[in-house]
């Protein structure tokens, strides 16, 4: 293994959010790292390759270690120009390009996205929008150091929110973002707790909610990152060393910390 993110899943185990996790679970699924060793018969790897790593249901976790163990036809090679912190953004880059697939944006009148969060996930719901075709983007977050991240790479209108602001008047602030005149054609909600929720459901006039994870797009987003087709570096704040695990989640835990991805250098 050479890099692993910190998704927000791993942030909620960290502080024992989830039940019964026995002694011993090993977090991590955002990662990638070089070929050591293969097995018999196979022929898509080899040893030296440079690869990003597809989680698989019931083998999901465990990457923010030094040695992994995947199935070969669940590793994808990286090109040479890309780093190892990069690669390890394709997953989270996977769920977002599920969801802004899902939501069809880009094709014929879906043209228009508001994405309520601009973490992550919300940030890459951004890259993958723009990527697809949408032809404006708006986003709201808390954190003002993350509505200037989403500047960045490609973020039309920004909002900040208050943790005072109900539902309603965070849809109402967002309704006057998009272009005067045109409608917002898709919401993707990038937190899903109630109160986003709620908000997406005041903005969307035709409701049709979906839930997305990544689906069958982890090889696309690995290819996108690969060609050049987004650029995940400006997402990346923090880089770190395995002595370092907890400031690594006292760094996300923290929201004045100004932390996006934090990355273990392994």
């Amino acid at each position: 293994m050479k890099a692993c993110g910190i998704c927000g899943a791993d942030l909620h185990f960290y502080k024992g959010d989830h039940a019964n996790i026995p002694y011993g679970f090993c977090l991590g699924h955002e990662g990638s790292g070089e070929i050591v060793e293969v097995g018999a018969g196979v022929i898509n790897v080899k040893s030296g390759d440079r690869v990003c790593i597809e989680p698989q249901v019931g083998q999901y976790s465990g990457l923010i270690t030094h040695f992994y163990k995947h199935k070969a036809d669940k590793v994808h090679k990286i090109n040479d120009h890309v780093t190892y912190e990069e690669a390890a953004f394709v997953e989270p880059l996977a769920v977002g390009l599920n969801g802004v697939r899902r939501g069809e944006i880009g094709k014929t009148g879906r043209k228009n996205v508001i994405i309520i969060g601009a973490g992550p996930i919300g940030a890459v719901s951004i890259l993958c929008s723009k990527a697809e075709g949408a032809k404006w983007v708006g986003t709201c977050d808390l954190l003002e150091a993350r509505l200037q991240a989403a500047k960045k790479i490609g973020a039309d209108a920004t909002l900040l929110t208050k943790p005072s602001m109900t539902s309603d008047e965070v849809a109402a602030a967002l309704q006057t973002l998009h272009p005067v005149g045109e409608s917002v054609d898709v919401i993707i909600d990038a937190v899903g707790i109630t109160s986003t929720l709620n908000t997406a459901f005041k903005l969307q006039t035709t409701r049709s909610p979906r839930r997305a994870y990544y689906g069958p797009h982890y090889p696309d987003a690995a290819r996108m990152v690969n060609d050049g087709v987004v650029d995940v570096k400006p997402l990346i704040t923090h880089r770190i060393s395995m002595d370092q695990f907890e400031e690594g989640f006292r760094l996300l835990l923290d929201g004045n910390s100004g932390a996006g991805k934090v990355i273990f250098q392994l």
